[in-house]
């Protein structure tokens, strides 16, 4: 009977042991279970942190590139509208040496027909006088002393 007893003790033993082995593994299970998910979260965290770096980089560049675009686009608007201002003004000046001429060109034709009425004018007057100054000759060469 004591082989049987040292038999279930044996056995009894090996239960144990087999139970704690059990538990051991499940333990060590666990811990490298945990261990791994925190390696994971870890790494998430880290792959998180870089892609925001990237995403705050990339936002950077593209605020960057329209700040350069709206200025240029802002200098090409202000030269043009300063090509459109002297444009504008040589055309001013253009039309105002065109009336110019005109008025010029104007007041030389009444001018010239001012001249032209005196002229006759005087011609008219000349002849009046002469006409006059004929009358008083034949007055005088017919009438008899």
């Amino acid at each position: 009977m004591e082989l049987e007893g040292r038999g279930k003790e044996y056995e009894s033993s090996i239960r144990k042991r087999a139970r704690t082995a059990i538990l051991i593994q499940s333990v060590a299970r666990s811990f490298f279970s945990r261990r791994k998910a925190q390696q994971i979260k870890v790494s998430a965290i880290l792959i998180q942190s870089v892609a925001r770096s990237f995403l705050a980089r990339r936002a950077q560049q593209i605020k960057v590139s329209a700040i350069l675009i709206q200025s240029v686009a802002r200098s090409i608007l202000a030269r043009r509208a300063q090509q459109i201002k002297v444009r504008a003004i040589l055309i001013q000046s253009l039309v105002q040496t065109l009336l110019a001429h005109r008025k010029a060109q104007q007041i030389k034709v009444s001018a010239i027909l001012i001249q032209s009425v005196v002229r006759t004018l005087l011609a008219h007057r000349k002849a009046q006088q002469i006409k006059v100054s004929a009358i008083l000759i034949q007055s005088v060469a017919r009438t008899p002393n």
